[in-house]
């Protein structure tokens, strides 16, 4: 489980259910299910996803969101990033914006977004690329899944630590 460090008192504790999974070549995957808005049971872990992202220094995001309802996007109360060029979202202590969104060489389609902690030049920056498949079946295996799954695994490992 991976340890948050750095930041003050933006978190009422380090609780982010994530393992760390060793790739060939030095990679490091993180696995952790995808972040969610505080309720009147738990805290958000949506700011400390992407803690974990900038203190990792991590430079790609793949994210497979189950199929629980119709839409091509989140629900709102599941947003934990921008989905447009241009767009911002402002969680808290942390402002994210969509800086570009296409598809990459194997067809994926992939934002990159900046973010930052805190505000002024005091500011904790960050830019990843985030992959997001929603309505994904995980009970679903086939070939098109497989191919899917290849190009990312290819992708994964083509970028530089």
């Amino acid at each position: 489980m991976p340890k948050l460090t750095g930041y003050g008192n933006l978190f009422t504790n380090t609780s982010l259910d994530a393992n760390f999974f060793k790739l060939p070549y030095g990679k490091e995957w993180i696995i952790t299910e995808t972040p969610g808005a505080s309720s009147a049971d738990k805290n958000s872990t949506m700011e400390k996803f992407w803690w974990l992202v900038m203190q990792k220094k991590s430079k790609l995001v793949v994210m497979f969101e189950t199929k629980e309802e119709k839409g091509d996007a989140p629900t709102k109360d599941k947003m934990y990033f921008p989905l447009k060029k241009g767009e911002k979202l402002a969680l808290n202590g942390l402002t994210l914006e969509c800086l570009e969104c296409q598809k990459d060489k194997n067809g994926l389609l992939y934002r990159k977004i900046s973010g930052v902690f805190g505000k002024g030049k005091g500011g904790k920056k960050f830019t990843v690329t985030h992959y997001f498949f929603y309505n994904w079946d995980v009970r679903t295996t086939n070939i098109a899944t497989r191919d899917l799954l290849i190009c990312l695994l290819k992708t994964a490992l083509s970028q530089k630590s």
